[in-house]
C-alpha cells in the first residue's frame, strides 16, 4: 500500500490580517448543497461527523519552531541526489522538527557550459516534473528578474528571505541556516492538526487550529496542505567525476 504523508504549513502573504475569527463554512453553499460527507464519511452525514468524529483540540503548549526544506531537484540532475541525501540527513538528525519536500522543477541541473549534461536512454526516462512544481520553481526562480536560482539543486527553508531578496539557499548551507533558528525557537505561529482517514471510502478529513503568537505579523496568513507520495521509486542520475592526469573518467 502506498504511504501518503500530510504536510501542513503556513504561508504569509502580502495583505493585512483582517480577522482571526473562526470560519464555519468558507465555501458558500447553493440552494441544494451536496453533503460530501455522505461519500467520504462512511458512518453518516456531516451532523454525525461533527458530533462523533470531529476532533477537539486541547491547549497548545508547543514551543518548538519547525522547518520545511523544499528541495528543488530533477531526475537527470547530477548533483541532486547528493542534495536529497543532505536534506534527509538533516531531517533525521532533527526528527519531528525538520521536514523535506522534493519539488521537481525541471529534469536537469545547470545548463551552463561548464556543467555535465546527460540526455541518455532508459532507465533515466521517468520525468517527475509537474505543472505545480514548475510553477513554484518559476516563481522563486528564473521567473523573477535577478533571482539567484540558476540550477537544480537548490532549496528554500520555510520560504524565508535569506538576505538576497529571495529564499533560495544552496544545499551546502541548509544545515547551518537551520541550526541557529532551530535552537532559538522564535515561534511566531502555532499550529495543531488532526486527521481522520477512512480506508473504505478513501476519505481524508484534516482539521487545523492556528494560533498567532507574534502580534507584529500583519500579513495575510494562509494554510497550505500538501499530500506527499513517498513510495514511487525511479532511477536518479548520479555522476562521479574523477580527474587523473587531466583525463576525466565519467561513471554513470
Amino acid at each position: 500500500m502506498k504511504n501518503i504523508t500530510v504536510l501542513l504549513g503556513l504561508l504569509m502573504g502580502i495583505m493585512s490580517l483582517i480577522s482571526c475569527d473562526k470560519i464555519d463554512q468558507p465555501i458558500p453553499l447553493g440552494p441544494n448543497p451536496i453533503d460530501c460527507y455522505g461519500s467520504l464519511y462512511p458512518n453518516g452525514d456531516s451532523t454525525h461527523y461533527a458530533n462523533n468524529a470531529k476532533p477537539i483540540f486541547s491547549e497548545n503548549t508547543n514551543s518548538d519552531r519547525n522547518f520545511l526544506i523544499e528541495d528543488f531537484t530533477g531526475h537527470k540532475c547530477q548533483g541532486c541526489s547528493v542534495a536529497g541525501v543532505t536534506a534527509e540527513e538533516i531531517a533525521e538528525n532533527n526528527y519531528g522538527r525538520v521536514f523535506v519536500s522534493a519539488i521537481h522543477a525541471g529534469p536537469n541541473g545547470s545548463t551552463s557550459s561548464g556543467s555535465l549534461q546527460f540526455n541518455g536512454p532508459a532507465p533515466f526516462f521517468h520525468d517527475f516534473t509537474c505543472d505545480e512544481g514548475l510553477e513554484i520553481g518559476y516563481y522563486f526562480g528564473n521567473g523573477l528578474s535577478g533571482s539567484p536560482f540558476v540550477a537544480n539543486p537548490n532549496g528554500m527553508i520555510n520560504r524565508m528571505d535569506v538576505g538576497s531578496g529571495f529564499p533560495l539557499i544552496h544545499p551546502s548551507n541548509w544545515n547551518s541556516f537551520i541550526l541557529g533558528p532551530l535552537s532559538a525557537n522564535d515561534l511566531k505561529v502555532n499550529i495543531q492538526s488532526a486527521k481522520n482517514y477512512y480506508p473504505s471510502t478513501r476519505g481524508l478529513f484534516l482539521h487545523t487550529e492556528v494560533e498567532l503568537l507574534d502580534a507584529n505579523l500583519t500579513n495575510e496568513l494562509r494554510i497550505v496542505v500538501q499530500l506527499h507520495e513517498d513510495s514511487i521509486v525511479k532511477p536518479q542520475l548520479v555522476v562521479f567525476l574523477i580527474k587523473i592526469n587531466q583525463m576525466e573518467i565519467q561513471q554513470i
